[in-house]
């Protein structure tokens, strides 16, 4: 029973801070303003979690996990460029909930202010990069594209047009429609695509 009890009040502590955070930013959320909302005792948090960065790490952790579900969950069918396609898609969905556009924006301020924080979610982009990398390098075996010295920025710069439109259709709170899905695998199909 007790290890049940501790593992639920941490699920409510991360769901305070997460909540906390999307209210009122990682800098207005303090460690006490977390216990309250989670229905904890400080002492009680800081037996889960040494502080702010602790619970930072955590939702790194998190977004990792969303990352390789994302990643083990693409369409076995198709080809490797159509893979490619549809996990820059899964990202501009992701990014798109309005939840996560708001903690991204938040965490990527505080990861420039705070490098130890960058460093937390650079490994996510790393993941990233390299299922990137491992599908196109498929690609390549199938002849779908070549292997260019721009390869590697490009698959990152498409990455990052995916964030960035993601974070566009939060803000515009319109979604992302069909017809944005379909300009951003033409996007990725042109950048990459064999001549």
């Amino acid at each position: 029973m007790e290890k049940k009890q501790r593992a639920s009040n941490r699920q409510r502590i991360i769901a305070a801070a997460i909540e906390g955070f999307l209210e009122a930013g990682l800098h207005q959320t303090g460690i006490r303003d977390i216990a309250k909302r989670a229905g904890v005792s400080l002492g009680n948090l800081y037996n889960h979690f040494s502080g702010k960065e602790a619970l930072i790490a955590e939702i790194a952790q998190m977004e990792a996990a969303e990352i390789q579900e994302r990643v083990s969950t693409l369409p076995s069918e198709g080809t490797a460029l159509s893979q490619i396609c549809a996990l820059y898609v899964a990202e501009m969905q992701a990014i798109a909930l309005p939840e996560n556009a708001a903690l991204t924006v938040d965490l990527t301020a505080e990861a420039l202010r705070q490098p130890a924080i960058g460093a937390l979610f650079a490994e996510n982009e790393a993941t990233m990069s390299k299922a990137l990398r491992s599908l196109a390098d498929q690609a390549i075996a199938a002849k779908e594209i070549k292997d260019t010295p721009a390869l590697d920025n490009t698959l990152i710069l498409l990455l990052e047009a995916a964030h960035g439109m993601g974070l566009r259709c939060a803000m515009n709170k319109k979604g992302v429609t069909e017809d944005l899905c379909h300009a951003l695998k033409t996007m990725v199909l042109n950048a990459l695509k064999e001549d």
